[in-house]
């Protein structure tokens, strides 16, 4: 019979190599070279587990290996699925699509599609919104909307990923998109801008427009 102290012993010894194996992942994720390379490092930590682990006849669970391969990839932007246990990038596979600025009951907001390639195929949600502030930036409020909740959860679902990893993802990458169509002039906004001031529109340097002085012969104005 085996002495325990003898397998309490290679038990202690197969947790510090899961730890440091475990730690190494986090390493080569922070290190951003890709999702191979992720991926390389979670293989090369299951097979020096699993090698301890025969070697010292102990068992293995594959349940906790993946706990806490997830959990050591939270907030690297990186996602280990457990269907086929690959490894790939969020941003890498998440589009945002058909975004446009627009306004709803008075605040401006930015409407768009999440497009996303997943395992079984491309994928894409209806179009949601998200409030912004007068400087871009995205309105906490909106963080409880159904609509944006349910979309979310079905887009994490077909990655199986973690709902606020996706939407970490999902704000970073609207967010350049957000100061893009500010800097540029989104079409959308011009034509609220006009709407609310239609008589200061002007035609080219500075002379009213033709519109304006089709209406001013009309109205009896100058």
């Amino acid at each position: 019979m085996r002495d325990p102290r003898y397998s309490a012993s290679c038990a202690s010894q197969i947790q510090a190599d899961w730890l440091v194996a475990i730690a190494n992942i986090r390493v080569v994720a922070d290190a951003d070279q890709g999702g191979d390379k992720v991926r390389a490092a979670v293989d090369a930590a299951w097979d020096g587990i699993l090698a301890d682990c025969r070697k010292y006849g102990l068992d293995i669970s594959g349940p906790a290996f993946s706990d806490d391969v997830e959990q050591v990839l939270s907030g690297t932007g990186y996602n280990y699925t457990r269907r086929d246990f690959s490894v790939f990038k969020l941003a890498d596979v998440i589009k945002i699509r058909h975004a446009r600025l627009d306004g709803i009951s008075g605040n401006r907001c930015v409407r768009f599609v999440i497009g996303a390639q997943a395992y079984d195929g491309p994928f894409a949600t209806a179009e949601v919104l998200r409030r912004i502030d007068n400087c871009g930036r995205f309105i906490s409020r909106d963080d409880g909307d159904d609509a944006w909740l349910k979309e979310i959860a079905s887009l994490a679902d077909k990655l199986d990923a973690c709902a606020h990893e996706v939407t970490v993802t999902v704000l970073d990458k609207l967010a350049g998109i957000v100061a893009r169509l500010r800097s540029s002039g989104d079409p959308g906004e011009h034509r609220r801008k006009v709407q609310r001031h239609p008589g200061k529109l002007v035609g080219a340097q500075g002379r009213p427009s033709r519109g304006q002085q089709h209406h001013a012969l009309h109205s009896g104005g100058v």
